[in-house]
């Protein structure tokens, strides 16, 4: 015996308007899925492409602070290195208590002319009555060009 054999035909009708409610229901459920899985696709593509782009950015900074870091440690040896040699001049300094008996302002000059040039830029810089002047520094600016005046018969 058949289900349809006990219905009655408005029965069947309205059973087969339910079938086919229900079939365009879940047709548009399946549609709405579809959808959901492609916009679902589309950004899981867009995060690995994201993920990718963030990667390789990674890897060059990454790249870019290793660079940095080799020149910051060389710069920093250079400098303990200029820090050390700063330290022996100083020690030589002080045990020699001046500058006497060694030529450090007119280093190179070979001329009465490049003498008195060199002496004249000494003292603008050093001068006491500047900012950045020294009378002692002036002091031994003026006896090694006294020296070195009488050096070259000026």
């Amino acid at each position: 015996m058949n289900i349809t054999d006990e219905l009655t035909a408005e029965q069947i009708k309205i059973f087969k308007q339910w079938l086919f409610k229900e079939n365009a229901r879940l047709e548009n459920e399946k549609q709405k899925l579809q959808d959901e899985k492609a916009i679902f696709l589309r950004e899981k593509e867009a995060h690995f492409n994201m993920h990718d782009i963030m990667k390789n950015q990674l890897v060059r900074e990454k790249q870019i602070f290793d660079q940095k870091w080799k020149i910051l440690e060389r710069e920093l040896r250079n400098l303990a290195y200029d820090k050390d040699s700063f330290e022996k001049a100083k020690k030589e300094y002080q045990a020699k208590g001046s500058f006497k008996g060694a030529e450090i302002f007119f280093i190179g000059i070979k001329t009465d002319k490049d003498l008195k040039k060199r002496y004249k830029e000494l003292t603008k810089i050093f001068h006491p009555d500047n900012e950045v002047g020294d009378a002692r520094i002036m002091i031994e600016i003026n006896e090694e060009y006294a020296k070195l005046k009488f050096d070259f018969q000026i």
